[in-house]
């Protein structure tokens, strides 16, 4: 089924760029370049579709198109159609286009090696009603198998002891990107507590390629929501995270987790405990997860 929706992809642009050859009154303006982006592009290995800009500069009064060629190059070169997939080798911008640009899509294929980032030249090998600029760059895919940052990306069931009781907590949890471009490598966020997906515990990674071990950990405390109505007794409260523990008790300690061998499993070693904190007081507990809370990926 993989394939056949790449066959699909391929024969929708191919008639898509045939159309618009047929139909297009092409650019005359002299000074409209396009240009591939002379610093290179970066890819994660599992980022799936991504648009490698083609830049538009002047002004136009048609269509432009641009085709490109692509092939191996470096140490550890990107092979096409094992490494890689282009659905369209041709990008095609209109006069009336909102974006002065186009692009060329491409989609990576996750694979489970660990190897070098690998990387491909893409060449503008012709274009109608434009002049080329920077004709080539360099895309490099960035391996995530020596790495397990993404890996321990997905969806988990949460298992721990409850703090209040003798009983045992099962929830459905997640491992996500963090919010901000920046943090990718060096935070996740674990949503899902208490099945809300807003309410959230900000992780912290570290990793040793050398040694090949490494941790998830949180720095506590942390509050990661306001003005949440608990009735009249705290119309407007905060909810601030607070560790449990090994010796059952509140705490600012680090909350650490470690995985397992094939990154199924995650054991922390403390637990966690959400206060509500009204007018800057902690009026009681909303939930918690007593030590020894063991996340098991299920997807």
């Amino acid at each position: 089924m993989k394939y056949l929706k790449y066959l699909a992809l391929a024969v929708f642009a191919l008639a898509l760029g045939s159309c618009s050859d047929d139909d297009s009154d092409w650019n005359t303006t002299a000074d409209t370049t396009v240009s591939l982006p002379a610093e290179g592009v970066t890819v994660r290995e599992t980022r799936g579709i991504y648009k490698v800009p083609v830049q538009v500069s002047g002004a136009r009064n048609g269509t432009v198109k641009v085709t490109v060629e692509v092939k191996e190059t470096g140490a550890s070169p990107a092979k096409e159609d094992v490494n890689y997939m282009l659905t369209s080798k041709t990008s095609i911008v209109g006069a009336d286009t909102v974006s002065t640009d186009g692009y060329i899509e491409v989609e990576t294929i996750d694979d489970d090696e660990i190897n070098d980032d690998r990387t491909f030249e893409m060449t503008i090998v012709s274009a109608e009603g434009a002049k080329v600029g920077n004709a080539t760059t360099i895309v490099t895919i960035k391996d995530n198998d020596s790495n397990p940052y993404d890996r321990l990306m997905g969806t988990y069931t949460l298992t721990a002891p409850s703090p209040f009781d003798d009983s045992t907590i099962k929830e459905t949890v997640k491992i996500e990107a963090p919010d901000k471009e920046s943090d990718y490598g060096k935070k996740f966020k674990l949503t899902g507590m208490k099945g809300y997906d807003w309410n959230y515990l900000v992780l912290n990674y570290k990793y040793d390629k050398e040694t090949r071990e490494g941790s998830i950990f949180a720095t506590m405390p942390q509050t990661n929501a306001t003005g949440l109505n608990f009735g009249s007794d705290a119309p407007s409260a905060d909810i601030t995270l607070y560790t449990i523990n090994t010796a059952g008790k509140p705490s600012t300690e680090n909350i650490t987790g470690h995985w397992n061998a094939d990154l199924t499993q995650i054991t922390f070693d403390n637990g966690l405990y959400a206060a509500v904190v009204y007018n800057g007081k902690n009026i009681g507990g909303w939930f918690g997860y007593g030590p020894g809370i063991t996340l098991k990926k299920t997807k």
